[in-house]
């Protein structure tokens, strides 16, 4: 709500890998609609139509979550949403959170048509369990020290113009 959609954000992409600016997607909040399915994978697919994988830094993946209180504050600025519908947890974090099911279908899905498209992208989640990492990507930083050297690492491999110093 209020935000530019899809397309300008699109352009607007397009016009920073023309400046020559590398590009970081941040899919947050992935949302538990309709189709879903079908929805993120023709996003993802936009995505690669008009940006080419190897100016694409990261994309991180990182599904609905909320503060409790936000959840009324919500529902009165929008008395139609229905968002909050699906099954719902409250963290580690205290923050309200799809089950973890859902997470992981939600997550394999956009994580799959990623991979499909663009193999050396860097992928990541935010505010994710070991074990989701685990059942979706196959592989867990055991620290946050460990995922920063991933992200390093990624970007010196992927960008040697950048002459980031070797990780």
């Amino acid at each position: 709500y209020g935000t530019a959609d899809l397309e300008a954000r699109l352009r607007s992409a397009e016009d920073c890998v023309k400046a020559g600016f590398l590009i970081g997607f941040h899919f947050d909040p992935i949302l538990a609609i309709p189709h879903f399915e079908k929805v993120y994978s023709d996003l993802v697919n936009q995505i690669f139509d008009r940006i080419p994988p190897s100016r694409i830094a990261w994309i991180s993946l990182v599904s609905l979550r909320f503060p409790p209180a936000l959840k009324s504050v919500a529902e009165i600025r929008f008395p139609h949403t229905r968002i909050f519908y699906e099954e719902m947890i409250r963290g580690l974090d205290g923050k309200m959170r799809y089950i973890k099911p859902l997470r992981l279908e939600l997550y394999k899905s956009v994580y799959q048509t990623i991979w499909k498209r663009a193999q050396n992208v860097f992928v990541y989640f935010c505010m994710e369990s070991p074990d989701v990492w685990e059942r979706v990507m196959g592989k867990v930083p055991r620290s946050n020290a460990e995922l920063d050297f991933w992200f390093a690492q990624s970007l010196y491999r992927r960008f040697p113009e950048l002459e980031f110093p070797e990780p």
